[in-house]
């Protein structure tokens, strides 16, 4: 686990008063967590550098990436993504549900600002809630010479002592 600043969760739109014992903490996953849907699976490659990439030179694939646990009070996702496509951009979409999945209760799509060397984040910022479980969805565009991938996935949560 990793202790951010309280500023990192101001920047993801989350606002609140904290006492001194209150900080953030973000859990970092890798990318390589990320799985493909079925008739994904031979396009996707996964490297300890960068994460889940699609290697196909002739359709996007989408992966499916796991969120785990359950958070109380304000919290952000935020995904590295590297993408490498001059054609089109990586689209991630977060969807949050209700315990017994009944209910839709936030859902936001994101995605790159075009082809880059870097890497960019892309930050969700859902509304405070208690007891929710959430999925999310990307989708990598074709490779164009080199791959597009999902290098991190971050969930960033206020917690008390």
């Amino acid at each position: 686990m990793k202790r951010a600043s309280i500023g990192f969760l101001m920047a993801l739109g989350v606002s609140t008063a904290v006492g001194p014992s209150a900080y953030a903490t973000q859990i970092v996953s890798s990318g390589a967590s990320c799985n493909p849907q079925k008739a994904d699976v031979g396009k996707v490659s996964y490297t300890s550098q960068f994460g889940a990439q699609n290697d196909s030179t002739t359709s996007t694939a989408r992966v499916f990436c796991p969120v785990v646990g359950e958070f109380t009070g304000p919290f952000g996702f935020n995904i590295l993504v590297r993408d490498r496509s001059a054609t089109a951009d990586i689209s991630c979409t977060l969807t949050m549900t209700s315990p017994n999945l009944a209910t839709i209760v936030f859902t936001s799509t994101q995605t790159s600002t075009g082809s880059s060397a870097f890497p960019q984040m892309l930050l969700f910022s859902p509304p405070a809630m208690n007891g929710w479980i959430a999925t999310i969805a990307c989708t990598l565009p074709i490779n164009s010479g080199s791959a597009s991938s999902i290098v991190n996935l971050g969930i960033s949560f206020l917690r008390t002592n």
